[in-house]
Order: C-alpha cells, then sequence, then structure tokens
C-alpha cells in the first residue's frame, strides 16, 4: 500500500536538531501500489492538488509527485506555479488544469527547471517519480547522497534556536487546551510586533 500524504511544506516542521519531521496526515489517504489502482476522491490543498484529482478521473499516489513539484517551486520562485494570487479554490483548479506552467527569470538553475517541469506534468503517466529511482537519478541531485537522508546522517543547513522550539509537552497541553500550534506561533509573533513597535516608539514625532 502507498500513502497518499497531500504533500506541502506545511505538513512538516522542523526539529531541534534541524530535521524534518512529518506532522499532519489530515488529508491522507491509503492507495495500493499500483497505477492502475485508482481512487476518485476529492480532496488536499487547492494549490497542491493535481490535475487528475480535479478531472475526476482518478489518481493514484503519483499525486504526491505532483505536489513534490508545487513545493519544489515554492522553494526556489518564493510563491506557487498555479493561481499564485488567487483565493477561488475554483479558480484555482482552473488555472492548474489550464495556464501554462512559467519560471520567473531570476530563476537560472535549468536541471532545477527541467525537475520541476517534469514533476508538473499534466499527464500522470509521464510525470518524473513514477519510480522513486527516476527521481532519485534525476541530474538536479547529482552528488546527492540518499543513504545519509534515510540514516539522518546529512548536516543540516541550520539549526534553528532552541527558545523558539515548542516542547512535546507544549504541544500536548495547547491540544488539550484547543489552541493549535499556528494559533501559537501567531500569538507569539504579534507579541514579538508589539515588542518592536515599543522599542521603536512609532509616535515619536507627536510633539512637533
Amino acid at each position: 500500500m502507498e500513502l497518499s500524504i497531500d504533500l506541502q511544506p506545511e505538513s512538516f516542521r522542523i526539529n531541534h536538531e534541524g530535521k524534518l519531521i512529518l506532522t499532519y496526515l489530515g488529508n491522507a489517504k491509503l492507495i495500493r501500489k499500483s497505477k492502475r489502482q485508482r481512487t476518485y476522491t476529492i480532496k488536499g490543498t487547492p494549490h497542491y492538488m493535481a490535475p487528475e484529482i480535479l478531472t475526476g478521473k482518478g489518481y493514484s499516489y503519483i499525486v504526491d509527485f505532483w505536489s513534490l513539484g508545487v513545493s519544489f517551486y515554492g522553494f526556489l520562485c518564493g510563491g506557487m506555479p498555479y493561481g499564485e494570487e488567487v483565493n477561488d479554490p475554483y479558480d484555482i483548479y482552473d488555472f492548474i488544469v489550464t495556464k501554462e506552467l512559467t519560471f520567473p527569470n531570476f530563476l537560472q538553475d535549468e536541471q532545477a527547471k527541467i525537475c520541476i517541469r517534469q514533476l508538473l506534468s499534466q499527464q500522470p503517466e509521464t510525470r518524473l517519480g513514477n519510480s522513486i529511482a527516476d527521481l532519485k537519478a534525476h541530474a538536479w541531485f547529482e552528488g546527492f547522497d540518499w543513504d545519509k537522508l534515510y540514516t539522518q546522517q546529512l548536516k543540516p543547513p541550520s539549526i534553528p534556536p532552541q527558545d523558539q522550539m515548542i516542547s512535546d509537552t507544549e504541544i500536548k497541553t495547547q491540544i488539550q487546551q484547543g489552541k493549535f500550534i499556528q494559533q501559537e506561533i501567531e500569538e507569539q509573533q504579534s507579541k514579538r510586533k508589539i515588542k518592536q513597535n515599543q522599542i521603536l516608539d512609532l509616535d515619536w514625532d507627536e510633539s512637533f
């Protein structure tokens, strides 16, 4: 069985060692590991949904590779490949099915663009990722040590400050209180903004 997990950056958190942890499986669905095995449930996050989900023709675990392509695009380009400034889900779906993929001029890495184009193929049969081996062998990942990734031996590019980490105990407490992690983060950001405003003294010119 394969797990379609509605792959997106928001489904992950960085732990105290700087490693990614999968934390959200709200839209996950078990699918048989077969290209012929399809499911027809329309679920997922609009910007990350593959075309075959939207057209009602059925889909397999290959939709996760589409979501991976959307995530790569976001990491490198700073936005969504389809419907970046659109809020209505149906408008987003229309962009996904009809809009041609383009890249900003500042992205010069040709292998990265090729990889993303192949992951965002409208036809699941030709999408990069029909096999994990094909994805790992792509030229964009040349020199990448997949074995060290699996064994968690790769050195993280950065480690978050420990005073900004949310412990398992805190998460459990907030859940019991009915408070979600995102709400806690927003409250912390709001407190920081208030503190910054107090330091900057935005009303310094009122006496003039």
